[in-house]
């Protein structure tokens, strides 16, 4: 039989294969590709030249070809890691499982607007249980997926894998503004007055839940305060950095969430009083301990503190909030109160007030009213 270029046989299997550079790579590197488990030798040779026809046909692409899962794992979440937080870049990793598990063995340039579209229909009819009853994914849950899948067929744009983006032509998924519980000060006094259990923990954790009420910082910024980023002389704490929590034992700081999150927040009198009088507290558990909030000098366990907050909520008569619930509360009292809502905006850390506004928006019900009443004012 007549031999033919990079077709060779598979004498222990009886089988043919072939390995063969079909071209280069955009950086030049060589192309290699091998196949196994041919009948014939030409049946390999056929497989053989329809590669290299593609590869040709595509003008050399580079990842042509390329599945979604493999181009998720070997170049996609790589560089997203290099751009995020560990927090950020594990949440979305959580969040795109069932999309590799839907578009795993496609090829990516082969996704079109259509198996988007199946996608969606598939996760409307996922069933998850919790709490013992079996619900579907939320709306809003549905929609993140999709923002995060975007977020993947985009990078693949800009390496010239793809031409279009197959998430945008689905159109904008329709999502509920999700309603964060929070507590009226009158709610919070009544929580933060009750007595459960008395003890040293108790007071630990009230005072956690009050500093949160008081400046609005988020659970990641708190638990990273340390006490060099305060100056109780002039009642200004500093936030710099966020912690990521894996276990008491195992955490690390980061950078906080974006540029815009690192700020100074002004504290009121009692809040300087009370860091002062937990200071000295602090200091006869043990020495040196750096972390403001903390009773042996590792970071509170976040799932311990809403515990905590549930229990006292619960003996209290009022509705358990979440540690997030706890910022909301402070902004939802400041617009009660009628502050600035560039200044609310500065404090909270967020990068605009269109951001400010998207979020809590809905805390102004007289807003559009009022507007309105200023022509009736000036008798226009």
């Amino acid at each position: 039989m007549r031999r033919v270029a990079n077709i060779y046989k598979d004498k222990k299997r009886g089988t043919w294969f072939f390995s063969a550079t079909i071209g280069h790579d955009k950086f030049g590197k060589r192309i290699q590709v091998t196949r196994r488990g041919f009948k014939t030798q030409g049946e390999a040779k056929k497989v053989l030249e329809e590669l290299k026809q593609n590869f040709s046909d595509s003008q050399g692409i580079y990842l042509q070809g390329i599945t979604f899962y493999d181009f998720y794992q070997k170049y996609f979440f790589p560089w997203y890691k290099l751009g995020t937080v560990e927090k950020t870049y594990v949440k979305t990793n959580h969040t795109l499982q069932r999309a590799l598990d839907f578009f795993g063995k496609m090829q990516l340039e082969k996704i079109r607007p259509i198996h988007i579209q199946e996608f969606q229909q598939f996760l409307v009819q996922i069933r998850i249980v919790n709490k013992g009853i079996e619900q579907p994914l939320s709306q809003n849950y549905i929609k993140q997926i999709f923002n995060k899948l975007r977020v993947v067929f985009k990078r693949a744009i800009a390496l010239e894998i793809i031409e279009e983006n197959p998430v945008d032509t689905i159109g904008k998924i329709k999502s509920r503004r999700p309603q964060i519980e929070f507590w009226t000060v009158d709610e919070f006094k009544k929580v933060y007055n009750s007595v459960y259990s008395a003890d040293f923990y108790e007071e630990f954790y009230k005072r956690l839940m009050r500093f949160i009420f008081v400046t609005g910082v988020r659970s990641e910024e708190l638990l990273a305060l340390q006490w060099n980023d305060f100056d109780l002389s002039k009642g200004t704490c500093s936030i710099n950095k966020s912690i990521y929590i894996r276990t008491r034992q195992d955490y690390e700081f980061a950078e906080t969430k974006n540029t815009s999150s690192i700020r100074t927040i002004s504290l009121d009198k009692q809040t300087v009083i009370d860091l002062k009088t937990w200071k000295n507290e602090q200091q006869t558990i043990g020495e040196n301990i750096e972390l403001v909030f903390s009773y042996d000098g590792l970071p509170p366990s976040p799932r311990t503190i809403l515990r905590r907050i549930k229990q006292l909520a619960e003996f209290a008569g009022v509705k358990p909030i979440h540690l997030h619930g706890l910022r909301h509360s402070h902004v939802a009292f400041l617009i009660e109160h009628n502050k600035n809502i560039y200044a609310i905006s500065k404090r909270l850390g967020h990068a605009s007030i269109k951001t400010t506004l998207d979020k809590y928006g809905h805390l102004y019900p007289e807003t559009n009213q009022a507007l309105a009443d200023e022509f009736t004012r000036f008798d226009i």
